[in-house]
């Protein structure tokens, strides 16, 4: 039974809104584009789990995604799985190349064309999240029910490796063997310590918990709003100066034309800066001059005030509304990848 969805993480919808509102020449824009791709990876990573699941989806699973919880300190759960008998926690990895482990040293590298990047062991952030959550299960007034980790590698395009003689731990493996290691833990554990009616309770109790992770990016990444650049961005060339001309946006680049592209930007606006936007700061957002076509625009937004304090509330849902944000038709400048 699916509890709780994945969730579009909050920080790659920013990371994009600020790559495409940031002059190619900025100082930070290559850092940004870096950490969208790392981002982006891995939610990619965490949708490409489902085909997975799939297979052994079994009534007496409880599933939840995108999990942020705290005990004493926040911890991060990719997905995790309820089962009367044990409770699995997934950490999910959506890397290509030559990935090597070395356990000895708790580091994990990987190489791909010619570069190679380190980073810690996941074993180390698995048992982390273990620990956190047992001790969160703890103050919920439940105890002994197992809790195992996996590092499930999604990419088709990964090969793991040892740097040593020591093996690679067995709780890290490719997704085509989470199934089969499922049913081996369903061996390891035949007796049920939980009740669904607890499962469910303790489903339950995580999804109201859940705090996703609030990054200030300017704050970050130490970026001045006027490094931000202003203008309706065309959706079919990318080209950031659209004109308004008789009730459409106009592309003076490809000539693509739209009533409603300045959504978009009014989008961005709420990623990058505020959920209220004032008539001028519509019009810079805008690039226009008329105050009464800049209200005209905002028409659809909940007008809070009046005269010059007026203010408009922008209302979007980070999971519907940001599709646009979300596309993978631009390459992986950091050697990430973006679709398994």
């Amino acid at each position: 039974m699916l509890m709780k969805n994945h969730e579009v993480p909050l920080a790659l919808l920013k990371l994009a809104a600020h790559k495409r509102r940031l002059p190619q020449n900025h100082p930070k824009y290559q850092k940004i584009v870096n950490d969208w791709a790392l981002y982006n990876s891995g939610y990619r990573g965490e949708l490409a789990l489902d085909y997975y699941l799939h297979r052994f989806n079994r009534s007496e699973n409880f599933l939840l995604h995108s999990l942020r919880l705290q005990h004493k300190q926040n911890f991060q759960i990719d997905t995790v799985i309820l089962h009367p008998n044990f409770i699995l926690l997934i950490e999910v990895k959506n890397l290509s190349g030559k990935v090597n482990f070395d356990h000895g040293f708790g580091l994990m590298t990987r190489e791909t064309s010619g570069q190679v990047q380190s980073f810690q062991d996941p074993i180390i952030q698995a048992e982390n999240q273990a620990f956190h959550l047992q001790n969160w299960l703890n103050d919920f007034g439940v105890s002994g029910i197992p809790v195992e980790s996996l590092v499930v590698f999604v990419n088709n395009h990964v090969h793991l490796t040892r740097s040593d003689e020591q093996n690679v731990d067995p709780r890290i493996i490719h997704a085509n063997k989470l199934a089969d290691t499922y049913n081996e833990l369903h061996h390891k554990y035949p007796q049920n310590f939980l009740s669904n009616q607890t499962l469910h309770s303790i489903g339950q109790q995580m999804i109201q918990e859940n705090k996703p992770l609030q990054v200030d990016l300017f704050h970050k990444y130490q970026l001045t709003p006027k490094a931000i650049q202003p203008g309706v961005i065309c959706p079919a060339c990318d080209f950031s100066s659209m004109k308004r001309n008789h009730g459409y946006w106009q592309c003076e680049s490809c000539g693509h034309s739209s009533k409603s592209t300045h959504i978009d930007a009014l989008k961005d606006f709420y990623l990058l800066f505020n959920d209220q936007i004032t008539n001028r700061e519509a019009r810079w957002l805008f690039q226009i001059d008329s105050r009464k076509v800049a209200r005209n625009l905002l028409a659809k937004q909940t007008l809070i005030g009046k005269n010059k304090g007026a203010s408009y509330q922008l209302a979007f849902d980070t999971e519907r509304d940001f599709a646009y944000l979300l596309s993978t038709k631009e390459k992986d400048q950091a050697g990430y990848s973006l679709v398994p």
